[in-house]
């Protein structure tokens, strides 16, 4: 309120000699000449809505994962889970199109007026308004490009097999079967890739432990056995995913704009479904969906009362001050985001002296 009160006490001071008409202006409007059109304005709600996506992909040897390590309860299928992250509220104004006024001076009107009211969010300066744009960003991207599971094993993903056949040979005017070893190439089966999979991660902790325990052999000093135990466990838990599986998770930002309406008490606004199996969805669709809670705390409301905002010419700036409001954000029940905003189109519209010749 403090700079309110200095920006107008800035702006009373530049214009003692000029006089404003200031009228509100509709379609059929007729403007007068050499007129400026101000907007009071209506702030708008930018809503950045994280959403958490966990894609899982199964290990190939998912199914041999207690048998051969002992571990339990190991997911057998991919799938996909979605979450609500960080909701943050910001907001931004734009002209109320149900608001338009022309303002005519005779005088001279301190320059930087209008810029100074819209810069402190008083009015709306249609004539250096910036177009806001928002869309979905993809905050980061950790999915594969590629196959996921490359090192399946340190061993030939092959066996040699040696089979007996039997060949038929005469000897001695008789017919004889001779055996005939034949060496082939055969691919192993999952079990046994599994198998020994499972073979080295034990080998791993086993060389580790030595390591701990000092008995093994020693290494030079404490940054070698640092190194040398970071490439073991990096190991371990590369192997060790072949049977538990891999987690990606992708971060997305979505922008949601919404415009308040003007109201004196609590509002809910369903804004948008969400499911854990598809991320947002149709409100629709949603069994529970995120409301947004706007409440007014009435600050204003005192200067709601003024006499003479029924003109159809004003001799003073009408300006529009900003009304505190609780803006909360509802999922199943809990407020997941609570922040104190400024509304504009729940605040009071007043007038503004801009000269001191007033009749």
């Amino acid at each position: 309120m403090q700079k309110i009160s200095l920006i107008l006490f800035v702006l009373l001071s530049g214009c003692i000699h000029c006089r404003i008409f200031v009228n509100p202006v509709s379609k059929n409007s007729n403007l007068p000449n050499n007129s400026y059109v101000y907007a009071l304005p209506q702030t708008c709600l930018l809503l950045k809505v994280e959403t958490i996506r966990n894609t899982y992909i199964k290990g190939p040897y998912a199914s041999y994962a207690e048998k051969y390590l002992g571990l339990k309860d190991i997911a057998q299928l991919d799938h996909i889970s979605w979450k609500l992250g960080q909701i943050n509220i910001e907001t931004f104004n734009e002209a109320d199109t149900s608001r338009y006024y022309s303002l005519k001076v005779k005088g001279t009107m301190p320059s930087g007026t209008i810029k100074q009211l819209s810069d402190d969010g008083l009015i709306i300066n249609p004539y250096g308004s910036v177009p806001v744009k928002y869309n979905q960003t993809l905050k980061n991207d950790t999915l594969p490009t590629s196959t996921v599971f490359t090192s399946l094993s340190i061993q030939n993903f092959y066996a040699e097999r040696k089979d007996t056949l039997y060949k038929i040979v005469m000897r001695d005017s008789m017919y004889v079967k001779l055996p005939v070893l034949k060496n082939s190439i055969v691919d192993k089966s999952t079990e046994e890739k599994a198998r020994e999979a499972a073979d080295l991660i034990m080998k791993i902790r086993t060389r580790r432990m030595d390591m701990v325990l000092d008995e093994d052999e020693k290494l030079p000093d404490a940054e070698s056995m640092k190194v040398a135990l970071d490439v073991m466990n990096k190991k371990e838990k590369e192997y060790l995913s072949l049977f538990t599986g891999k987690n990606f998770t992708q971060h997305f930002v979505n922008n949601i704009i919404y415009v308040p309406s003007a109201s004196k008490g609590i509002s809910n606004t369903e804004l948008f479904g969400f499911s854990s199996d598809e991320g947002i969805i149709q409100i629709q669709d949603a069994e529970s969906p995120v409301i947004l809670r706007i409440s007014n705390t009435g600050k204003t409301e005192p200067l709601n009362n003024l006499s003479g905002l029924n003109k159809k010419t004003f001799h003073q700036l009408l300006v529009r001050i900003p009304e505190v409001a609780l803006a909360e954000l509802i999922y199943e029940g809990d407020v997941i985001s609570s922040s104190r905003i400024l509304i504009s189109q729940y605040g009071a519209i007043v007038p503004l002296p801009l000269n001191r010749e007033q009749k």
